[in-house]
């Protein structure tokens, strides 16, 4: 998505949902955002570009969420990976490199904080303190 605004970064969502997928702009209107509705589409994108954040779907017509998220920590152990899901594949989505899940159903500003908590560059404690943070499934994010 481009925009008067300059981009805070790259979010990769893998989503095989078109509508789904055409929602992430609009919950990112400061980054760029890339989409892609196969896994190894996403991976291919992934490839060629510079990336902040990827967004994962589970089940995809071509692989799963797990397996997408063990093709990229194999070129990219750095980048955090959110697996945003209808399905509750928390534990096995972890296990192989994701740094945070959300169930689908979840409100959308639970997305967008999770995903703010992962992209940002860290912030010191003190920084903090007069801000609230909003627990995100055991992830803090600043409001």
């Amino acid at each position: 998505m481009h925009g008067t605004t300059p981009s805070r970064g790259t979010i990769l969502c893998i989503e095989d949902n078109e509508d789904t997928l055409a929602c992430f702009p609009f919950l990112f209107p400061d980054h760029t955002v890339e989409g892609a509705i196969t896994g190894a589409a996403g991976i291919e994108i992934a490839h060629a570009l510079h990336v902040d954040l990827y967004i994962l779907d589970y089940r995809l017509p071509d692989m799963t969420g797990t397996e997408i998220c063990r093709a990229i920590r194999a070129f990219d152990s750095e980048t955090p990976v959110l697996v945003y899901s209808g399905n509750d594949v928390e534990r096995e989505v972890l296990a192989a490199g994701a740094n945070a899940f959300l169930l689908k159903g979840a409100d959308p500003l639970k997305l967008q904080h999770l995903a703010c908590a992962l992209t940002r560059p860290p912030v010191p404690a003190d920084a903090c303190a007069s801000r609230p943070a909003i627990s995100t499934f055991g992830i803090a994010a600043i409001a």
